[in-house]
């Protein structure tokens, strides 16, 4: 990964690590609520995403990975829920851009609740499709793979921010022969806002 990109990657851990720390200290700990992260039920959530790439398997210039998602998270029982999230990326990559577009189902966990600040671990898999294929000698249909985790933290009743730090995996699992699955293994994440309904 070139030195630009190891910066990037830094700085978006630093910054998780200050939005963590500036959280203000609670008196005491409260139990974690029936329910995933906050709020209990259903959510919509938007959020903004940037990926870089972190190794690279395949002898060739790194990407990166930008764009959004929207997502509905639904409890699916106690501290569990289910994600299903759009995803809209740009890969920039040898000094082109591909659309990707694609869905993906994540399981979410809250492993603690600390007033209105929930931290959970995440992961799931998909499907997207490209305007050209993506990696380079890859193919347009991929499978993306993500794992990680992150807080919520909710302002009011039904409003809330997040942040989700993740490692990306794209590839189409040699459906086309291994000479035609390239991969990109990335780290990043999402930050974003969500709404009860």
């Amino acid at each position: 990964m070139g030195g630009g990109r190891r910066v990037v990657v830094s700085r978006a851990c630093s910054l998780a690590a200050l939005l963590v720390l500036s959280l203000p200290p609670m008196a005491r700990a409260q139990a974690t609520p029936q329910g995933v992260t906050p709020p209990q039920g259903r959510a919509l959530e938007t959020s903004a995403i940037y990926f870089a790439e972190a190794w690279d398997f395949n002898g060739r210039p790194a990407a990166a990975l930008m764009g959004g998602s929207v997502a509905v998270a639904v409890t699916v029982h106690g501290r569990w829920a289910a994600v299903i999230e759009g995803l809209a990326l740009t890969a920039d990559e040898r000094r082109t851009s591909t659309f990707v577009g694609g869905v993906s189902v994540m399981l979410r966990r809250t492993i603690a609740q600390h007033g209105p600040t929930a931290f959970f671990l995440e992961a799931g898999a998909g499907a997207s499709y490209a305007s050209k294929p993506v990696p380079a000698n890859g193919t347009r249909f991929n499978y993306p793979l993500q794992a990680g985790g992150g807080f919520s933290r909710r302002f009011t009743p039904r409003v809330g921010a997040l942040l989700s730090l993740r490692l990306f995996h794209l590839s189409n699992k040699s459906l086309n022969g291994p000479s035609h699955n390239p991969d990109i293994e990335a780290l990043g994440g999402h930050v974003g806002i969500y709404v009860a309904f």
